[in-house]
């Protein structure tokens, strides 16, 4: 019998005028629907396609996600990766304050364009910091995602403000609790996909654990397993800016001429 698993769409950009948004509510697929607020404030879709995200997200056990505001580095960087916006690996931090104001801004253009604010924060590139965490606690997000390299079981976090889950993401290819897509590379996995989908569950079903640790002091093991994913991270840098380099050429007809029917 396969694990259950979640689904987190990544929703960067669109290929196909909604379609697979249309499949999403035909088959009833809960997902998370992680949409990076820039894409919808710039008017790139029209209104169908708002109200097939907007029928998507209030459905039963699926959720809303949040990807920054702007899901780019304020900073000019030349050649590396730049989709990144809470942290940034090449030398510049931002601080609390600054998190919280594009945080801010990007739920504001959702709750407009959606009617709903998000449950879920998801940090452009799985790129954070601690204060990225204790932000998403403050203003009320109720899940936080993470790239699963150290564990793939939802775990909690807390700081004075409350509690949040910690959902550490794996790609369709990888063996874990909660699997990451991005909308316009749907097609090109859709094996990987649809074996996905066939143990998918309703975000309703979160059964959160603890890493299996006797200090009473979880904030702290937490803290270090979060630590320890980020410098994984910054460790393959190199490859990962090869491979994303690759991939936006590779994307950007598609979401060029997608944007112009």
């Amino acid at each position: 019998m396969k694990k259950p698993n979640f689904l987190d769409i990544h929703f960067e950009g669109m290929d196909d005028n909604g379609a697979k948004l249309r499949e999403i509510l035909d088959r009833d697929i809960p997902c998370a629907l992680s949409i990076a607020p820039y894409t919808f404030r710039k008017g790139w879709y029209d209104d169908d396609v708002l109200g097939l995200a907007y029928d998507a997200v209030r459905r039963e056990g699926s959720v809303l996600g949040q990807q920054g505001n702007m899901h780019k580095c304020k900073h000019k960087h030349r050649f590396v990766d730049p989709w990144h916006e809470n942290h940034c690996l090449y030398g510049w931090s931002l601080s609390k304050d600054e998190q919280r104001e594009l945080i801010e801004k990007g739920r504001e253009t959702l709750k407009k364009r959606l009617g709903v604010n998000p449950e879920m924060y998801v940090p452009p590139n799985h790129q954070f910091n601690m204060a990225t965490l204790d932000v998403a606690i403050q203003m009320k997000y109720k899940v936080f995602a993470i790239r699963g390299l150290k564990t793939s079981e939802p775990l909690t976090y807390a700081n004075v403000h409350g509690p949040i889950v910690v959902l550490p993401e794996v790609k369709l290819s990888n063996d874990g609790t909660t699997h990451y897509v991005h909308y316009d590379e749907i097609e090109n996995q859709r094996e990987q996909y649809e074996k996905a989908l066939e143990s998918v569950i309703p975000f309703s079903g979160i059964r959160v654990n603890f890493p299996e640790n006797g200090s009473p002091n979880r904030n702290s093991i937490i803290r270090r397993m979060l630590d320890d994913d980020l410098r994984d991270i910054k460790r393959n840098l190199g490859a990962t800016n090869r491979r994303k380099f690759l991939r936006d050429v590779w994307r950007f007809p598609a979401r060029f001429f997608g944007r112009l029917e």
